[in-house]
């Protein structure tokens, strides 16, 4: 048996194909496109103010005696983390002025490293304040019963 293409077979197969052809194309058409380049913008917050407060009262000073603890509540008022690295003591004043500022050391709360505190949460730290006996005798007695304002800081 001889198969013969006609020529109507030969044509009916190319019509065949051209149809599958487009066909397949419309398929997998698309479109692409762009945009254009605009810009837009963010914004970034920044840090709150720590509120630094002692807690409790110190008393017990005595020329020579031991260091007396001050504890430090810092508390963090925003509702993010913020971090710190140091709290400081020092005199501000004394009452009265003739008791005098280099008769008094304070010791800083040991921070180690940043301390990370959540939004709304706080925590204390201790540091100390002693009453030192000068090198040479001094008459201290103008600081019995005197006022010590110290001088918080948390940075």
């Amino acid at each position: 048996m001889k198969k013969h293409l006609s020529k109507k077979r030969v044509v009916l197969a190319a019509v065949v194909v051209v149809a599958l052809a487009i066909s397949s194309g419309v398929a997998y058409a698309y479109f692409t496109s762009g945009g254009s380049s605009n810009t837009g913008s963010a914004g970034v917050g920044t840090s709150s103010a720590l509120t630094v407060a002692q807690s409790g009262t110190v008393s017990g000073l005595v020329p020579g005696g031991a260091a007396q603890n001050v504890v430090v509540n810092v508390t963090n008022p925003a509702t993010f983390k913020q971090s710190l690295s140091a709290v400081a003591i020092n005199i501000a004043s004394i009452a009265p002025t003739d008791c005098q500022a280099t008769w008094f050391t304070t010791t800083p709360p040991p921070i180690a490293s940043p301390v990370v505190l959540n939004g709304g949460a706080s925590q204390n730290f201790t540091g100390t304040i002693a009453m030192i006996e000068p090198a040479t005798p001094t008459n201290q007695d103008v600081c019995k019963n005197a006022v010590i304002t110290l001088s918080l800081v948390a940075s």
